[in-house]
């Protein structure tokens, strides 16, 4: 459950108009983490998306879901934010069980 979330987070966010890159933490940088779309098939949860997630019962989740993005230059960092918000979102809800219920928080790292 956790990577299909971190994959679907990461495709999510990665199509939002605006967002150059998903940023991994520092830690996950030194290790050599690449592109997002390159982590986000990778055996371990995507290093720029961070997952805390507990069972509420009978198979309903409270999924935590923390994204560290770069943005295209030009663009407005809270327009993309919101954007990024709604679509990891909705990608979240299709894939945790009916009745779960997801937090997003957008962290901007940088502008490109």
């Amino acid at each position: 459950m956790r990577q299909a979330l971190a994959e679907a987070a990461a495709d999510a966010a990665g199509e939002v108009a605006g967002v150059a890159r998903l940023r991994p933490d520092l830690a996950a940088t030194l290790r050599g983490a690449g592109g997002f779309r390159e982590l986000a098939r990778t055996p371990r949860a995507l290093p720029a998306v961070r997952l805390t997630a507990a069972s509420g019962g009978r198979d309903r989740w409270q999924a935590g879901i923390e994204l560290r993005i770069a943005l295209h230059r030009g663009h407005r960092a809270v327009d993309v934010c919101r954007a990024v918000h709604t679509a990891v979102t909705e990608a979240a809800g299709e894939v945790l069980p009916e009745g779960s219920r997801s937090t997003v928080t957008v962290i901007v790292t940088g502008i490109v």
